[in-house]
């Protein structure tokens, strides 16, 4: 009674203002730039006024969310800790005010050591390193880290009065800084460290701050431990990659030294060889060459797992190469009494290619197949060739696979957990190579197979030139 009476005191009529009012709203919400209605009622423009301080409210809080979210969004798309937080550091200025960004993570097997392991800073000399390690247990961040909740200092000068032994605070105050807002991270379950923001004005930060670093903590966290965990990751490879590089230089010069010894033995350059003492050099050579082989294929693999397996590519008879390999086999297959049916489909194309490196997936496809087939089976191979690709594919008799096993197969020591047949020593490493050789080729690598039918593994390369 008492809004009508006010509006109608005014001059105005109650249910046109309510009417005008409305429209406008309903214009404002199509994006409609109207102009706002005008009453000669007080109350009623009063009424106005608080609408569209209203809606400017919300339109400036939708602009900041979009802005937010596309911030955050853009987190996952940074590679490495300090470009992620150069990224929040040169981004996040429209959301939050800062002159300084810093980071600490906790020590992994102490939870209450901060370690800081980013900072930047506008302008001034920085009297908080990274490095620098801090007891947070006799400090205010033991409180952020268990609550969960941000921290706010408007005046470190105060904060100083009151706290003499804080280390952090008096080096801070010497870089000029005088408030800060403090964000606990946490990811998965995990408590990781604190994101530091500071600003040389005291005061700087709001309670409108801090609910909004609230409210992004938990994806920042996450971000930046995908971050940690790739760079560790990336560093893990790379030590393997130097380790590998050593272990193959260390011993590749002993089994050279050793196979050349073996050849001046088989050719009697040693002295007189006797039957026993033949049978004795071939043992020899098989284990020997079976090391050579398996220490390529450690370096390829590691090679292939960094992007960085190069090939000596050059024209290839494919047919040829691979009927060649089915010829060193022969000793094998003759001791499981294994016959290989070799064929070829087609007009033969030639392909380009490492030789190498090929011989090397069909030997492994081979040494695969008779592995795994019973006495007496038959082991088919077969080169086809289409338009635009060859196709060779190793057929065996053996249990063959599940699709369960078969898709644990072209990995690292993976052996789908099928057994050799002749208790064949089976490291695992076989597949997995030949399936980053033919990639590298721009070809491809599959299987066939189903319980109890044998297994055919295929590879394809294109004719065309790469």
């Amino acid at each position: 009674m008492t809004d009508n009476k006010n509006i109608e005191e005014g001059g105005d009529n109650r249910p046109l203002v309510c009417e005008r009012i409305c429209e406008w709203i309903d214009s404002l919400s199509r994006g409609e730039q109207r102009q706002r209605p005008s009453f000669s009622s007080p109350f009623a423009n009063r009424i106005v006024d608080a609408i569209a301080v209203l809606w400017e409210q919300q339109l400036r809080q939708h602009r900041e969310d979009a802005i937010l979210d596309d911030l955050v969004r853009r987190l996952f798309e940074v590679e490495g800790v300090e470009p992620l937080l150069d990224y929040i550091y040169e981004k996040f200025r429209s959301v939050i005010p800062y002159d300084r960004i810093g980071l600490s993570f906790l020590d992994e097997n102490n939870p209450f050591i901060a370690e800081a392991v980013y900072m930047r800073l506008d302008e001034g000399t920085p009297c908080l390193p990274t490095g620098f390690k801090a007891d947070i247990r006799e400090t205010s961040l033991v409180h952020v880290l268990h609550s969960g909740q941000p921290r706010s200092i408007p005046d470190l000068q105060e904060y100083l009065s009151a706290h003499p032994q804080s280390v952090t605070t008096h080096l801070l105050l010497r870089e000029g800084i005088r408030s800060s807002l403090t964000v606990p991270l946490q990811a998965m379950g995990k408590k990781v460290g604190f994101l530091f923001f500071s600003s040389k004005q005291p005061h700087a930060y709001t309670d409108e701050h801090a609910k909004l670093l609230l409210r992004i903590g938990y994806k920042v966290s996450l971000a930046l431990e995908r971050a940690r965990f790739l760079e560790m990751l990336q560093e893990q490879r790379d030590n393997m990659r130097v380790l590998l590089s050593m272990v193959s230089h260390d011993i590749r010069g002993p089994l050279s030294v050793l196979k050349g010894y073996l050849e001046m033995w088989s050719e009697g350059l040693l002295g007189p060889v006797d039957e026993a003492q033949k049978g004795v050099l071939a043992k020899m050579e098989t284990a020997e060459c079976q090391a050579e082989t398996l220490l390529n294929q450690l370096l390829d693999k590691a090679l292939a797992d960094h992007g960085k397996l190069d090939l000596y590519s050059e024209k290839q008879d494919l047919a040829e190469l691979v009927r060649h390999q089915v010829e060193l086999h022969h000793a094998e297959t003759a001791a499981k009494h294994l016959e290989i049916k070799f064929s070829v489909e087609g007009t033969p194309k030639e392909v380009m290619g490492d030789r190498v490196r090929l011989c090397r997936v069909v030997d492994n496809l081979l040494s695969n197949a008779v592995k795994f087939s019973p006495l007496g089976a038959m082991i088919e191979v077969t080169v086809r060739y289409r338009p635009d690709s060859v196709v060779t594919g190793v057929r065996d008799h053996g249990v063959g696979l599940s699709p369960a096993q078969q898709a644990k197969l072209f990995r690292r020591f993976s052996t789908a957990g099928v057994h050799p047949t002749g208790n064949e020593r089976c490291v695992g490493l076989g597949l997995a190579i030949s399936h980053d050789i033919i990639k590298a080729h721009h070809g491809q690598m599959w299987v066939e197979s189903s319980p109890g039918a044998g297994a055919e593994f295929f590879f394809s390369l294109p004719t065309g030139a790469h």
